[in-house]
């Protein structure tokens, strides 16, 4: 049996529930569970430390052919998390495990699935600065930091998962940065945009097209809105509902973050 479990769980169409607990397990680093259409609830996975990972604090994404995916906050081949899959066999495989840099430690949201199998996710801390990252999984399980927070007008220490939009665009939030003139220098949060390069382009140079070769397209970050003030908020709806602000939770043995006092922002 597993301990606290997340508040976000993934349904199937056969009405069965599949989620993660922050604790309990084997080895009391966590446990995926699965709970039938009879409330009966089965462990599917126990989380072991290293190199499997720790800890995980958010949901699971489900793909086509029933394999799960999540984060752990910590464990991993480096203690600074993983991204984990269980197949329908019950086998788990990780698909990363974070160093910190530059690639980002502690994620401590879930991921967004896109159609072609690929992963995406922020991390809490680490990247080139030591801020977080938002990143991409693809199907060979190569990480690509899309984005690496430096703090200030920039954002830091993303907690929350992803939206993506119909375009491939990523919306999510900070939960400080934005303003760094308003709480004591850290800023109260922000929302951010992470734009999906358009297309490719061929090589301008004969060489270049003569080889294939095609230059790599960055993705770019945009601040959309800053919190000034730590009340609760929602903005939009549908695919523009992606940020809201909410208290945060005391829950001594759950919580995923060092508990600070007054609102968070968090993606919807």
């Amino acid at each position: 049996m597993g301990l606290c479990p997340t508040p976000v769980y993934s349904a199937t169409p056969a009405g069965n529930l599949y989620g993660t607990t922050s604790r309990g397990g084997a080895s009391e680093f966590g446990t995926v569970f699965k709970l039938d259409t009879n409330d009966k609830e089965s462990v599917l996975y126990s989380f072991g430390g290293s190199p499997d990972g720790a800890f995980p604090f958010s949901g699971l994404v489900q793909d086509n052919a029933g394999s799960l995916y999540g984060t752990t906050d910590q464990g991993g081949a480096s203690g600074a998390g993983a991204v984990f899959k269980l197949d329908t066999a019950g086998t788990g495989t990780v698909l990363h495990s974070f160093a910190g840099s530059p690639d980002g430690s502690d994620p401590q949201a879930g991921l967004v699935l896109d159609a072609a199998g690929h992963l995406y996710g922020v991390t809490a801390q680490g990247g080139s600065t030591i801020y977080g990252t938002v990143f991409k999984l693809d199907t060979a399980g190569t990480e690509t930091v899309l984005h690496s927070f430096v703090a200030g007008s920039d954002g830091l220490e993303s907690y929350a998962g992803l939206v993506r939009d119909a375009a491939g665009n990523l919306y999510g939030t900070t939960m400080n940065g934005g303003n760094p003139e308003l709480d004591d220098g850290y800023g109260n949060g922000m929302v951010f945009k992470i734009d999906k390069p358009a297309k490719k382009r061929c090589s301008t140079s004969l060489e270049g097209r003569r080889m294939g070769h095609f230059p790599a397209l960055a993705w770019s970050a945009t601040m959309l809105a800053i919190f000034t003030a730590r009340r609760p908020l929602v903005v939009g709806a549908g695919a523009e509902q992606y940020s809201r602000s909410t208290q945060a939770a005391r829950r001594p043995c759950c919580t995923p973050w060092q508990e600070r006092m007054g609102f968070t922002p968090m993606a919807v």
